[in-house]
């Protein structure tokens, strides 16, 4: 092993950088985020999915008088906004800064599109020129969560972060708390929120800022306990050394893991195939018979992502399709990946041809997953890492039946061209005779969720990698347990790169056995934490690999603290 491998920092710390290299990226930042925030929100002013809900202020904000000159000091929080990210003088702050005003904004927008809220304005003429100004721009739905008392709210939770130990800290924080609670008082007296609107507002931000900087103090101790660290990097590999390497001297353990197991297949096959029928008749049933209600609304969000967690096991069984261990006869592995597509639209032999080509090139020019082939150019390598986020999926169903007709052998083809005709007469029968509502909410909107799913887990199976290690190529995740059985065992992704053979329900066994022989791998805990760790690393497009760690090293660590207790 010594002649392919040469030593090098497995892991590196991250180093602060000084305020005036920030100018740049802050002005940048404050575009990017202004626009984040702004167009999903006044779009959403102007398409309305689900009915509105007028919400009653209570008996307390009744008692506050109605005042347009409280526009100004509403208005006020922008000037805030503009001025809180001065204070910050790392990258590390201004990517945590970045990313949570990110999720305030998402989570909010999700709220606004799928139970859309409104506030009762004054019948009173606008005097006010700021009031005008407000009434002008700003509509009355989009009220709960309330993004004014998220923003100023976690504007306070940052300074006061960032002014903690130094001279005059208290004073300064002190002071832009009073200016909040001016900007909330400000909110109820001019009529723009009530006051549920701004208690969903704070606790949102509140959330997400207690999370963030928990998830922010673990990085930190990890980083510090890991800068020593060092384990051998290696030269360029082949895919066949790499399993050389984890194979030698466990050759018997991992030949049972090659072994079919048919009656886990089929009752994994059964529980999607009930969950996906039980969603749809959940979702359906709610849309018809209740009334317009947050139950009937929460019911059928229930039932949609029933179906989309067993529509996406549907294609990661086609998935086991396309590597022959789905099942041991040929014939049933065909025909039954032939099936589980057909609900995704996607042609099997299609999808084999460019996936196996992913398998057999990756790290290769000729890897048709790798951006790097197609622009070293960093700043469009990230923007396809964003377009792959937001419509990957989408765009890989148009694309496959060209490239694989493109790539595919003249049998391939045929089988392509086959599946499309079942495909097509499969979508003509269904538009004809099952109603419209039933195809929308019990197969449309899941298929749409699961080309989201799919674009998020592909992602963090192979984006801010090492193609050209094998061991770094692919990234293992270690979700919670639900999570995981929801996968399929998909998530142990670098030991499917390995050993592609062995069947998904045996992958768990197979990450057991080989992780502690793994020189190095890229590892992640959480689906949402590592697409954290993207934002972050967005900002200066650092392609370090995410989650980089040292199995071999670390259970040599653990095994020398046993033996010294």
């Amino acid at each position: 092993m010594s002649s392919i491998e040469v030593a090098m920092p497995c892991r590196t710390g991250e180093l602060a950088q000084p305020a005036p290299s920030l100018w740049r990226a802050k002005l940048i930042l404050a575009a990017v985020l202004t626009l984040w925030i702004s167009l999903p929100y006044y779009s959403l002013q102007h398409c309305v999915v689900f009915p509105v809900r007028v919400l009653e202020p209570w008996a307390i904000e009744r008692a506050i008088p109605f005042a347009q000159a409280m526009a100004w000091p509403y208005l006020s929080l922008y000037l805030l906004l503009a001025l809180a990210p001065l204070a910050v003088t790392t990258r590390r702050d201004l990517r945590r800064f970045a990313v949570d005003i990110v999720i305030v904004g998402l989570v909010s927008d999700l709220m606004f599109l799928f139970w859309p809220t409104s506030v009762a304005r004054p019948d009173a003429a606008a005097t006010d020129y700021a009031y005008r100004l407000v009434v002008a721009a700003d509509n009355s739905l989009n009220a709960c969560p309330s993004l004014h008392a998220s923003l100023a709210v976690y504007v306070a939770l940052w300074c006061r972060r960032l002014m903690r130990g130094r001279r005059g800290g208290f004073v300064l924080g002190l002071t832009i708390w009073l200016w909040v609670l001016v900007i909330l008082y400000a909110t109820l007296a001019a009529r723009q929120h009530v006051l549920m609107d701004l208690l969903a507002g704070a606790a949102l931000t509140g959330f997400v800022f207690a999370v963030s900087g928990r998830w922010e103090r673990a990085r930190r101790r990890a980083s510090s306990e890991g800068d020593d660290m060092e384990a051998p990097i290696s030269q360029p590999l082949s895919w066949q050394q790499a399993r050389t390497i984890v194979l030698r001297g466990i050759e018997e353990q991992l030949a049972p893991l090659r072994a079919f197991n048919t009656r886990k297949r089929l009752i994994e096959l059964t529980v999607v195939v009930s969950m996906w029928m039980a969603g749809a008749t959940l979702t359906v049933a709610c849309h018809r018979q209740l009334q317009a209600d947050w139950l009937r609304y929460l019911l059928c969000a229930v039932g949609v992502v029933l179906s989309a967690i067993a529509l996406n096991a549907f294609v990661l069984l086609l998935h086991e399709g396309m590597h022959s261990t789905l099942f041991a006869r040929p014939f049933w592995n065909r025909w039954l990946s032939v099936l589980l597509g057909v609900p995704v639209l996607m042609s099997f032999s299609a999808y084999q041809v460019m996936h196996l080509r992913h398998h057999t090139y990756l790290g290769d020019p000729r890897d048709p997953d790798d951006y790097a082939n197609y622009s070293s150019r960093p700043r469009l390598v990230w923007l396809m890492h964003f377009m792959r986020l937001l419509c990957g999926a989408f765009l890989y169903l148009l694309l496959i039946p060209v490239l694989g007709l493109r790539h595919g052998t003249p049998p391939q083809r045929r089988w392509i061209v086959v599946e499309y005709l079942l495909l097509a007469a499969t979508a003509a029968t269904a538009g004809w005779f099952v109603p419209g509502d039933v195809l929308l909410w019990g197969w449309f909107l899941p298929v749409v969720l699961v080309g989201y799913m799919t674009n998020l887990r592909g992602f963090t199976q192979h984006g801010i990698t090492d193609e050209a290690d094998p061991f770094l190529a692919s990234r293992t995740m270690k979700p919670n347990p639900l999570v995981a059985f929801c996968l399929l065992n998909e998530n142990y992704h670098l030991e499917h790169h390995l050993f592609p053979e062995v069947p998904s329900y045996h992958l768990r066994r197979l990450h057991e056995t080989i992780w502690p022989r793994l020189p190095r791998a890229v590892v992640g805990r959480s689906y949402w934490a590592f697409l954290g760790r993207f934002l972050r690393a967005t900002l200066t497009f650092d392609a370090t690999p995410i989650g980089l760690t040292c199995p071999r090293r670390e259970q040599g660590q653990s095994q020398h603290e046993e033996s010294a207790a």
